[in-house]
């Protein structure tokens, strides 16, 4: 879980930035992963990088958004 938390969590970063909606629903997976794994004990540090890859995937993710939206508009 720890694993797929920052993998997803580095996936989600990087689509963020090119694709925001994507980058968003990585961002939620990680966060929910990473919170799993912590609960669990397992990895704690891997685990801890992943949710905060999360939590960093979904603000880059939501800027963007509101970024792209004020621009073609």
């Amino acid at each position: 879980m720890a694993i797929a938390s920052l993998v997803t969590g580095i996936v989600g970063v990087v689509f963020a930035v090119l694709f925001a909606i994507i980058g968003l629903a990585l961002g939620v997976v990680s966060v929910a992963l990473g919170a799993v794994a912590r609960r669990n004990g397992t990895r704690s540090g891997q685990a801890t990088v992943g949710l905060v890859l999360g939590v960093v995937a979904i603000i880059v993710a939501i800027a963007n958004m509101v970024i792209a939206y004020n621009v073609l508009t």
